[in-house]
């Protein structure tokens, strides 16, 4: 899987999602080239697994409160 990245040039926005359609990322980055490099950033994390572990440390963590809220 590959990120993806989204930058809206008229706000400077920039997205970045890894993998594809989970959100990681967003910041204001007016010039495209930093926002470029910026997400190549994002990938390298990603693909060295790095992004992903803190999001699934991050979910069991949700998953554990939601069960002491129950």
């Amino acid at each position: 899987m590959e990120s993806v990245m989204k930058h809206n040039g008229e706000t400077g926005e920039l997205m970045c999602y890894a993998p594809a359609g989970e959100e990681v990322l967003r910041t204001v980055e007016p010039d495209f080239e930093k926002a470029h490099s910026i997400s190549n950033a994002v990938q390298a994390a990603y693909r060295k697994g790095r992004i992903l572990g803190r999001l699934e440390m991050q979910r069991s963590i949700e998953r554990h409160m939601d069960d002491l809220n129950a």
